[in-house]
């Protein structure tokens, strides 16, 4: 099954999403990242929440969602857009961090949840900002939705690893909209109550009319539409050159090796820049 996500109406006024990116969260997580079993779980949880998330732009952006805590996982970014366009990454020192966990203390500890919104049609991104309540990310994605967006919904992220391989990573997303009855809404929230594990839906891959069977129970749902989801990450040899241009001259030479050459890595997609310390110089001193 190619990765997508998968948006459904109800003729009771709910909107749903479902998500399937498997093959995403091992590519960014343990490929590019080199996660292995709970901390590439939580890195693929990440995912799904910003791909689900993502559903709700009005209008083509980008949707951030990143997290920092006290506990060895302290820092990750996921970026992601309405049309399946996603990206992820963890600094090298949170990945040293998470090297040496005990495997016994929270890997997520006490922090924020910054969830970030860019419409390409408005000059400044909007930013959320909530405790995270829990290590749990779909607890804590609940909370956001419940406390930032005043939205009455559910979300769940369920993602297996085993082998140090992405089994599945999935995740479903109910929205009510206005005009919901409390007749409706009762049956809505009866049924989701229903499944006393919301991560069997996903558990041996159907197809998503099975899935939303299962969560819909007897409701009456439209297909809108799916979007493959895809790895993308614009950074460029330019992009990375103006930034360099920014940085003091003491700066670009603590970062200079032996050879006159700057050396400078993606977060996301790990791709490597090499510079000539003369031609940033060079740069530098055209951009003033």
């Amino acid at each position: 099954m190619k990765d997508h996500v998968a948006r459904f109406t109800t003729t009771t006024n709910y909107r749903i999403a479902l998500v399937r990116c498997s093959q995403t969260a091992q590519l960014i997580g343990n490929e590019q990242h080199k996660l292995t079993n709970k901390p590439l779980s939580y890195f693929s949880d990440g995912m799904v929440a910003a791909l689900l998330l993502a559903t709700q732009l009005k209008g083509n952006g980008v949707l951030s969602y990143e997290f920092d805590s006290d506990g060895p996982f302290d820092n990750y970014r996921c970026d992601a857009t309405p049309l399946g366009y996603i990206r992820a990454m963890i600094p090298s020192s949170t990945f040293d961090k998470i090297s040496t966990w005990d495997n016994k203390s929270p890997l997520i500890g006490k922090g924020n949840l910054y969830i970030g919104k860019k419409i390409n049609q408005t000059k400044k991104p909007y930013q959320s900002v909530i405790k995270l309540v829990s290590e749990n990310l779909t607890l804590n994605t609940i909370y956001y939705l419940k406390i930032s967006e005043q939205i009455n919904g559910i979300i769940h992220l369920c993602t297996m690893v085993k082998n140090n391989k992405v089994i599945h990573s999935d995740g479903f997303l109910v929205e009510e909209l206005p005009g919901t009855t409390d007749e409706d809404r009762t049956r809505m929230e009866n049924q989701i109550n229903s499944i006393k594990e919301p991560g069997i839906l996903f558990q041996n891959q159907d197809e998503d009319d099975v899935i939303i069977k299962r969560l819909l129970g007897n409701l009456t749902y439209n297909h809108i539409k799916d979007f493959d989801i895809n790895f993308a990450c614009p950074c460029t040899e330019k992009r990375f050159s103006q930034n360099l241009a920014l940085i003091s001259r003491n700066e670009l030479n603590s970062l200079t090796d032996e050879s006159d050459e700057i050396i400078t890595e993606c977060d996301f997609c790990k791709k490597v820049y090499q510079f000539k310390l003369k031609d940033i110089l060079q740069f530098k001193n055209n951009l003033n």
